[in-house]
């Protein structure tokens, strides 16, 4: 809120001014298509447009959705907080917001649940609060409703509905269900369970009467099923965990953290955006944490199972995205393997038929490595989320 005051006044004294910005560093939109021909009009019904934000000579693209996106977020934000619905400082904020999470891609783009995950989490539960989002992959709630999440970065995020980090959360005073899809390493899992451990101990009673003095909670947590990583293990050994679920590898998908660039074309987006979409790399633990409330208003079955196995899957829509994708794929390859026959000669195959087996073998290296980093505690993201005062 005073941060939006402050801008506000900034606004003002501008205005005052003559309006202008006689440094010429204010961020400018404009709309390109996929020839890169710039125009300061949006073409209609052109769902292949990008809109490209430029300041101080740097460019950032986002697509047209999700841009439309964040101009609703910012305008509700506005509106509950300072009763107003517009801002001239949108593209400013908009260029703020895209050159924070690009530099930060490694540790700020990860990828998110379906929004029919969060649907089916949201209609049974009434769960209105994700943990760990962004404005680009966060649910928006439809018929008005104020779409509610934490996020890494306050200053930048707050503009556009962030209520900050998950750990500067007041979860007692908010009560009901929470989502939470955490970074994939192990010790910002484990501090992100004891911080729930936290405010479930607060909230537990023994007796019928406690349960009516605080309210439920809830904790549904998405999270790799590495059994042998810390952050996984401190959650299953939980006296709270009312629920586990495993949905397989195979069989269901996230949502890519960096869908926000991607044109509609590339992606192949649909309901929501849901097209821009990776299977899994792992298989998907589950949890649900929950104090006596939320045991006794939330009893757990083999249904949350079932629906979550439906949320995660597939649709047949979906499927002819990756169908299409698969044989694309498979046609690009062919014409490359044609070209580079005609140019290879008969030792040069037998090169590459002897290097193949070793390149396999690095490739598999590579991903157990990457999984052993991430369970043995991930320090590389830690070093980073410490250094950005993002875990207590």
């Amino acid at each position: 809120r005073k941060a939006a005051e402050e801008q506000q006044q900034f606004n003002k004294g501008r205005k005052r001014k003559g309006g202008k910005d006689k440094s010429g560093s204010m961020p400018k939109i404009t709309f390109i298509d996929d020839d890169d021909d710039a125009s300061t009009d949006r073409k209609k019904n052109d769902t292949d447009q990008q809109a490209r934000v430029t300041c101080g000579g740097l460019s950032m693209k986002i697509n047209i959705d999700h841009m439309q996106k964040l101009e609703r977020l910012h305008k509700r934000t506005l509106s509950n907080i300072l009763g107003a619905d517009e801002s001239s400082s949108f593209a400013r904020l908009l260029f703020t917001l895209l050159l924070r999470y690009d530099a930060l891609e490694g540790a700020g783009l990860q990828s998110a649940i379906p929004h029919s995950v969060f649907r089916f989490l949201h209609n049974k539960f009434g769960c209105k609060f994700e943990s760990f989002a962004s404005p680009f992959n966060c649910y928006e709630m439809k018929q008005g409703g104020d779409s509610e999440y934490g996020t890494a970065f306050g200053d930048t995020d707050a503009w556009f509905g962030s209520e900050g980090s998950f750990f500067g959360v007041d979860f007692l005073r908010k009560g009901g269900c929470f989502q939470a899809n955490p970074p994939f390493a192990s010790e910002f899992m484990v501090c992100m369970y004891q911080r729930m451990h936290h405010f479930l101990s607060m909230t537990n009673g023994d007796n019928d009467t406690a349960d009516e003095e605080v309210p439920p909670m809830q904790f549904a947590i998405f999270v790799p099923a590495w059994a042998e990583s810390s952050g996984w293990q401190s959650l299953m050994s939980s006296p709270y965990l009312s629920k586990h679920c495993i949905i397989d590898q195979k069989k269901h998908y996230y949502t890519e953290g960096t869908q926000h660039r991607r044109s509609q074309r590339d992606s192949n987006a649909k309901d929501d955006g849901k097209g821009s979409y990776r299977i899994a790399s792992f298989d998907t633990s589950v949890f649900f944490l929950q104090n006596a409330a939320a045991k006794k208003k939330w009893p757990l079955d083999d249904e949350v199972q079932d629906g979550l196995e439906k949320a995660f899957a597939l649709t047949e829509d979906e499927e002819e995205v990756k169908k299409s994708s698969v044989k694309s794929k498979k046609l690009s390859q062919k014409s490359a393997h044609r070209q580079v026959k005609k140019q290879t000669t008969t030792q040069q195959k037998k090169v590459i038929k002897q290097q193949q087996p070793e390149k396999k073998k690095r490739k598999k290296s590579s991903s157990a490595g990457k999984k052993k980093t991430l369970m043995s505690g991930g320090e590389d993201e830690m070093n980073i989320f410490n250094s950005l005062g993002l875990v207590d």
